[in-house]
């Protein structure tokens, strides 16, 4: 099981309230996520963008702390997080990656 950031957005809001929220899930690939935040009660609807967060591998350097597993997340928590993702070198995966 690897750990995913996923960020919601809908862009057919206006501007400034496109973003609908964040999470971090634990799924077994990229795909697996939107189901596994569907049922945590997580995922807003809107397009979604898909990240690592760390894959299972002895030198994964980030750990997700359970307070911020497996729920919807306010634009100023996932900026927070987000820095902190970028920080720990996780890879930003394409569509091809998920299809």
């Amino acid at each position: 099981m690897n750990w995913f950031w996923l960020s919601f957005a809908d862009a057919n809001l206006p501007e400034g309230s496109q973003f609908l929220g964040g999470a971090i899930v634990q799924a077994k690939d990229a795909r697996a996520t939107i189901v596994v935040a569907a049922d945590a009660g997580c995922n807003p609807g809107g397009g979604v963008q898909i990240q690592y967060v760390a894959r299972n591998q002895p030198n994964a350097v980030y750990v997700v702390l359970e307070r911020w597993r497996d729920r919807l997340l306010t634009r100023e928590q996932s900026e927070q997080i987000g820095r902190e993702l970028h920080h720990a070198g996780c890879i930003p995966l394409t569509d091809k990656d998920i299809n």
